[in-house]
């Protein structure tokens, strides 16, 4: 064994095959889901909780924050499909979406589910399609039929699992 000296000097030696890690971007700002600002539950010894319009902004806010998080996390992952032009009009990556949007929004009625799910869905997927609205619905319709849907059973077993397993 070698004791280093004031006198040895460090010997750089040559990384090679060494990716660099990049650091998470901030992808979409929350400057729209600050619009819904919930107030307290309580104001003035007053429950807030039993008023109508105060339930409606609390529905507002969740539904704008699934959306929001659904969107930033997925396009974290698509960060990995970069290339634009080589996933361009993929029609796998956009069957895949399509069915992890699926799964994922479980709450409310049919109509407001499939909205947040074209919303969705239309922000993270325009990139690849030339940001061209109407070639990507076309293409939505004709890959529906390959999205596995998910029917009441499966929702409320995934929404009783959420609400006693998660954080």
């Amino acid at each position: 064994m070698r004791i280093r000296t004031q006198t040895d000097i460090p010997v750089e030696e040559e990384v090679e095959n060494v990716e660099e890690i990049k650091e998470p971007v901030e992808v979409e700002d929350e400057d729209e889901l600050k619009k819904y600002v919930i107030p307290p539950k309580k104001m003035f010894n007053v429950d807030l909780k039993k008023l109508k319009s105060f339930k409606q902004i609390r529905q507002k806010y969740k539904k704008k924050n699934m959306e929001f998080v659904f969107v930033n996390d997925l396009k974290v992952i698509l960060d990995e499909y970069s290339p634009i032009k080589e996933f361009e009009f993929c029609d796998e990556l956009l069957v895949q979406i399509m069915n992890i949007a699926e799964e994922y929004f479980i709450q409310k009625d049919k109509t407001e589910r499939e909205e947040s799910k074209l919303l969705s869905i239309k922000k993270l997927m325009l990139p690849y399609y030339r940001n061209d609205e109407k070639l990507l619905d076309i293409h939505i319709k004709h890959l529906k039929h390959l999205v596995k849907k998910s029917n009441v059973f499966k929702r409320v077993y995934q929404r009783t699992k959420n609400f006693f397993f998660q954080k």
